[in-house]
C-alpha cells in the first residue's frame, strides 16, 4: 500500500551491493531513485517503476510467506478493495486459486469494471459525435 521508499526503509540486503561502495542499492531495474532535500539533508527514496512490478512482488511475497490460510484471509480483507485487485490476481495465479470462488469473484468484478467502463467510453464518444 506503499508506494515511495526511503534507503532506511529498503531491506539491508538492498541498501548496497559488492563493488557499489554502499553507494547505490542492488534494484535490479525494478526501482527507481531520486534525492529530495529537506532543508540541509539530501535524502534518498525509492519508487517501483511501475505499479505492476510492485503489485506482482507484492504477491510473490505473500505466496512465499503467508501460509494457505493467512492467503485465504487476505484474500477475503481485501476483496473489493480496488488498490488490491491486481496483487489478488497475481496472487491466484502464483498459488493456483484459480478454481476458488474467491479469485472467480475477482475476475467477475474485473471484468464488470472493464465492461462498464467500455460502455461510459462509447456513451462518451456518442456525446462529442453529436
Amino acid at each position: 500500500d506503499q508506494l515511495g521508499f526511503s534507503t532506511s526503509q529498503l531491506p539491508q540486503s538492498l541498501q548496497g551491493c559488492p563493488g557499489c561502495k554502499g553507494t547505490k542499492p542492488d534494484l535490479l531495474g525494478l526501482m527507481s531513485g531520486s534525492k529530495s532535500f529537506t532543508g540541509s539533508n539530501a535524502e534518498v527514496s525509492y519508487q517501483f517503476i511501475h505499479l505492476t512490478a510492485q503489485e506482482f512482488l507484492a504477491a510473490w511475497y505473500a505466496a512465499i510467506v503467508l501460509s494457505a490460510e493467512e492467503q485465504s484471509k487476505l484474500f477475503m480483507e481485501k476483496t473489493g478493495d480496488d488498490r488490491f485487485r491486481m496483487m489478488l490476481l497475481f496472487l491466484a495465479g502464483i498459488t493456483g486459486l484459480q478454481d476458488t470462488q474467491v479469485y472467480q469473484q475477482i475476475l467477475l468484478k474485473s471484468y464488470h469494471q472493464l465492461q462498464e467502463q467500455k460502455l461510459q467510453e462509447e456513451e462518451l464518444q456518442q456525446l462529442r459525435e453529436q
